[in-house]
C-alpha cells in the first residue's frame, strides 16, 4: 500500500493519487493503468511486458504512481490535500515536483 495519498480536484470531481510503491501494478500489471484512464500508458506497459518476457512488471510498480500523478496534474487537476504518513513538503521533495 502506498504511504500517502494526494487528493486532486477538477470541476468538483476528486481523484486520489497514491504515492509510493504500486502494489496493484505489481500484481495486475498493465490493468490498473487502463482502469485509471491511461490507455496509452497501459498499452506501453503491455508491449514492454511482452518484449521483456514480463521483467518490466518488476520495474513499473516503483514508478507508476508518479506517472499517474503527473498524468492527472497535466490533465488540469489541482492539488487539494495530502493524507498519510508524509506531508506535502516531504512528498514534493521525494517526487521532485512542486504541487500547484
Amino acid at each position: 500500500m502506498a504511504h500517502s495519498t494526494i487528493v486532486l480536484e477538477k470541476f468538483g470531481l476528486r481523484k486520489e493519487c497514491p504515492i509510493g510503491f504500486s502494489w496493484t501494478t505489481l500484481i495486475f500489471g498493465f490493468w490498473p493503468a487502463l482502469f485509471r484512464g491511461q490507455v496509452i500508458m497501459g498499452l506501453i506497459m503491455l508491449i514492454l511486458q511482452i518484449c521483456t518476457l514480463g521483467l518490466s512488471v518488476l520495474i513499473f510498480p516503483f514508478i507508476y504512481n508518479k506517472l499517474y500523478l503527473n498524468f492527472r496534474l497535466e490533465g488540469g487537476y489541482e492539488f487539494v490535500s495530502v493524507s498519510g504518513k508524509k506531508g506535502r513538503e516531504e512528498i514534493e521533495a521525494e517526487l521532485g515536483i512542486k504541487l500547484p
